[in-house]
């Protein structure tokens, strides 16, 4: 997560947005709950999204108990396995139908480190959130699928809200196994 501390390790990034006494304006907090999977590193983006497109973010994240980062990171990897299992299987229908029988035949395994338990519980429940705060057009996504952005789309993520469950399901498993939802959904049944 981002800090506001300048420790001798940020020191020099400090010194490219000014110096010591850089501008609070460039300073992030992050908040209390995950905005994003522990262990990924995070990185800020700006969203070229419309004020209708960033008010339907926020209701199909508040109607899943998430952060708005944390939906739209899961569904930005959501849509990118979905694409690569279509693209190995021949169309989307049967990369989704694979996707739905791992689901059902993967248990959901408890995560082996901390970080990852809480994030399976904040993604489960979604209880004990402060919802009521984002950031948009700006949003936290794991540096992995930010670099991919040129080819997923958030307004695609919008366009398939309705894929939340599946892709909710997805991650808890994915996280149980510490792998990504890209490798849990191409990975060899056997693997």
């Amino acid at each position: 997560m981002l800090t506001q501390s300048l420790s001798r390790r940020n020191q020099p990034f400090a010194l490219l947005a000014g110096g010591r006494d850089y501008p609070k304006s460039l300073r992030r907090l992050s908040p209390a709950h995950w905005r994003c999977r522990p262990g990924e590193s995070p990185v800020w983006v700006r969203l070229r999204i419309d004020v209708k497109e960033g008010d339907l973010l926020r209701e199909f994240a508040s109607a899943a108990y998430v952060p708005v980062d944390a939906w739209l990171a899961v569904m930005l990897d959501f849509q990118w396995a979905l694409s690569l299992l279509a693209h190995s299987l021949g169309c989307e229908g049967a990369a989704r139908m694979a996707l739905e029988s791992r689901v059902r035949q993967t248990p959901v395994r408890l995560a082996g480190t901390p970080a990852l338990r809480s994030w399976q519980r904040s993604l489960a429940r979604g209880r004990g959130l402060n919802l009521g705060s984002d950031e948009l057009p700006e949003v936290v996504l794991p540096t992995r699928i930010a670099a991919r952005l040129r080819t997923l789309d958030a307004t695609g993520a919008l366009a398939s809200g309705a894929d939340w469950p599946l892709a909710r399901e997805s991650e808890l498993r994915a996280s149980g196994l510490s792998e990504s939802l890209e490798r849990f959904a191409v990975r060899f049944p056997d693997s």
